[in-house]
């Protein structure tokens, strides 16, 4: 089949809009707008009362019709009056919002009022280069009003469906979806989430095209909210829905493969042009590559020095992508590029200076996890470097991060290395050993109850990484300022940062400090916490069951190593004993040791490692009795006895 008969068959390919399960816009109730609270759920501030989606293919466009209509129950779910759509485009080629009818109801004397949104609410605006927002604001929204809307987006990017959702941060009553497609096109389906989906799956001639077409419906009702957890990676990753991709479309002599397995994503990448010509392309970088490795034979050093030369040379623009954005010798000039005109750039320059580099294909936390093969799933690369049997990763688009540190929104599992010769090697985008933080305090105790003292903590890996980012986007006061509040309201003085610049190297932090009346003074007797204020209070994992798997970002290990000088008059009485608790499965470690130095002064040591970056929901309990043991243990105190 030619591509004309294709689009001629796609054109034809309209398909019947009445169904049984679809409600007229309009049909709103009385008894809907006196309701003041979702009665299976009376914590929501909203609730979907209707969930419409369609989807099918029109002509040259994969159209998907949406109706949506929602309870506002209170102020905090105002922010539901607020709509926006996100719009692909690319070059001539866009998606767009057409036949937008959208109305507010209100109660009013025991009668709906409705009101129409108006052409001056709608904005549209452009993201960056490949993505538009649409984007409108209900009028006359109040609690207990009902808001309700209807669109078609038109796309002519019929590979790749938007993905249905079925579970939001509000409950849904009715929820009802459609997916209506030739069956010549072959779309692969992940179904993501907790909740049981049962689709009903048909099939039917369609006389117009003389082809069978293929019919999923989804129908639920009462599905509850998805709620936030702490120390989750995405809660895209659980929501509740299905995600398609075109595998191939199957014309009469011959079948057209998109991406089935991981090679056939290897082998469509590699005969894109950014990757097959534009990375070839070195002759506006090739004097300055030559002029910084004059002399250099180490291929470690090469790394180095051309790592921190695109660094300093092109800045982010804050946008991802595989792909280049104005293209790499123009980010060259201008010194601004996206994602992918960075790193390609840093791949071409590390070819040309003799190394195995290629680029590393992945996604980032806030794109979900591509568990299975799949093009459009993947919105980050960075550059990899297979050297003594090893595999270095690097990203010059932060100039904190270093050899296998990467940002902490691209540590998401795991990426895929793909070579010109499409092979595809799956790397571990972590970091081997966890990242240390190392604190040392030296405190001495006044007779009053007041501390002062010292503290040196050092920072490694991806705890120097974050410091320097955190610290990059504030003054030095305010940092000061939020370091004393979340310290117990210290005083801190003396204040010095080592080795900021050099990421090669570990990140130190010196500073003095001190607090009037930080000890408890009960008659003749003082009571302190060996830990002061690195106390920890609160288990941060109080819920009884816990659905999500716990993402830490990294592994990571917390030492701290105290001395204390006990104030003249006082000798040293109780100390807690010694403890070491291990999870299983070698998920985690605590260890805590207080000793008596000498008659005036104590020592302790305290180590808390988890091994992990992400703790299985499975093992949950057994992570919050890990730290409900540690609260335990870290809440003893000593106490000191007036002589």
């Amino acid at each position: 089949m030619n591509k004309s008969a294709l689009i001629l068959i796609i054109f034809l390919f309209v398909t019947s809009t009445v169904f049984s399960q679809k409600i007229k816009l309009g049909e709103i109730s009385k008894e809907d707008l006196r309701e003041s609270y979702y009665s299976l759920d009376s914590s929501a501030n909203a609730v979907f009362l209707y969930n419409y989606r369609y989807t099918y293919i029109d002509g040259q466009n994969l159209v998907t019709e949406v109706h949506h209509k929602i309870k506002i129950y209170n102020k905090e779910g105002l922010n539901f009056a607020t709509k926006k759509i996100r719009l692909s485009k690319n070059g001539g080629t866009r998606e767009r919002v057409v036949g937008l009818k959208a109305y507010t109801y209100n109660l009013v004397n025991d009668e709906i009022v409705k009101r129409a949104l108006s052409n001056d609410a709608i904005f549209k605006t452009e993201y960056h280069k490949r993505l538009n927002h649409y984007t409108f604001t209900m009028p006359n929204v109040k609690e207990k009003a009902i808001i309700e809307y209807k669109y078609k987006i038109m796309s002519p990017y019929f590979t790749n469906i938007d993905e249905y959702k079925f579970q939001y941060a509000i409950p849904v009553k009715k929820l009802y979806s459609k997916l209506y497609t030739p069956a010549f096109f072959k779309y692969k389906s992940k179904t993501k989430g907790f909740l049981p989906i049962l689709p009903k799956y048909s099939s039917k001639r369609d006389a117009r095209i003389g082809r069978m077409v293929n019919i999923t419906e989804y129908k639920m009702s009462n599905v509850p909210a998805l709620l936030e957890e702490k120390y989750v990676d995405n809660i895209e990753n659980y929501r509740s829905g299905v995600e398609y991709e075109l595998v191939a479309v199957h014309y009469t002599t011959r079948t057209k493969y998109y991406s089935q397995t991981w090679e056939d994503v290897a082998k469509s990448i590699n005969q894109f042009d950014t990757f097959k010509h534009e990375i070839k392309k070195k002759s506006y970088y090739k004097d300055d590559i030559d002029n910084l490795l004059a002399g250099v034979t180490d291929k470690e050093e090469k790394i180095k020095k051309i790592f921190a030369f695109v660094k300093s040379k092109v800045k982010w623009n804050s946008i991802e992508g595989l792909y280049t954005f104005n293209g790499m010798q123009k980010a060259y000039k201008t010194g601004i590029g996206n994602t992918g005109d960075i790193n390609l750039m840093l791949i071409s320059m590390m070819r040309y200076a003799g190394l195995i580099a290629n680029p590393v294909l992945t996604s980032t936390k806030d794109n979900g996890i591509p568990v299975y093969p799949t093009i459009d799933g993947l919105n980050y690369i960075v550059c990899g470097i297979e050297l003594n049997k090893k595999t270095i990763l690097l990203d010059a688009t932060n100039q904190f991060s270093n050899q296998n540190i990467l940002p902490v929104n691209v540590l998401n599992w795991s990426g895929k290395l793909i070579r010109p010769d499409n092979t595809i090697k799956t790397v571990d985008l972590q970091s081997e050993n966890p990242s240390l933080k190392y604190t040392y305090l030296d405190v001495k105790i006044l007779t009053d109850g007041s501390v002062e003292g010292k503290i040196r903590n050092m920072y490694k890996d991806h705890y120097a990484f974050q410091f320097r980012e955190n610290y990059s986007k504030t003054s030095n006061e305010e940092y000061l300022l939020e370091k004393e509040n979340l310290n117990g309201n210290i005083e801190i003085s003396e204040h010095t940062l080592k080795n900021l610049e050099n990421i090669d190297k570990s990140l130190v932090e010196i500073f003095s400090f001190s607090k009037e009346n930080h000890i408890e003074i009960i008659d003749d007797k003082m009571y302190l916490s060996p830990l002061f204020f690195f106390t920890k209070d609160q288990n941060p994992f109080v819920t009884e069951k816990r659905l999500f798997p716990v993402d830490f970002l990294f592994p990571w290990n917390q030492k701290f190593q105290i001395q204390i000088e006990t104030p003249e008059g006082y000798e040293i009485g109780t100390i807690p004993k010694p403890i070491k608790i291990k999870m299983p499965n070698g998920v985690g470690e605590f260890t805590y040791l207080a000793k008596k130095a000498s008659n005036t002064s104590i020592q302790l040591i305290c180590s808390t490692k988890i091994n992990y970056p992400v703790i299985s929901s499975s093992q949950y309990e057994f992570l919050q009795t890990f730290y409900n043991e540690i609260i335990r243990k870290e809440s003893e105190k000593i106490i000191l006895s007036k002589i």
